[in-house]
């Protein structure tokens, strides 16, 4: 049996809501990087896009919600995994 392919990395800020990503790949400063990480938005995390906003992407992880600024959504790559 063989698996489908995978989608390739989109940014995270083009992902339309209620769609389902893993989070591959993020082109950040250390600094903003390390505290998205400390809040479980790091590489191979899955997570539903829940919101957007006054310049935000909200992302469910888990039971949490994690607003992420455009311009940094724009860095992080994602791919979108089947609900």
């Amino acid at each position: 049996m063989s698996t489908p392919p995978q989608m390739p990395p989109v940014p995270l800020g083009s992902v339309p809501v209620g769609r389902h990503v893993e989070i591959f790949t993020m082109s950040l400063a250390r600094e903003v990087a390390a505290r998205l990480r400390e809040l479980g938005v790091r590489e191979g995390a899955l997570a539903r896009i829940v919101h957007r906003a006054a310049g935000q992407v909200v992302l469910g992880i888990d039971e949490a919600r994690i607003a992420v600024a455009t311009d940094a959504a724009r860095r992080v790559l994602v791919r979108e995994q089947a609900a």
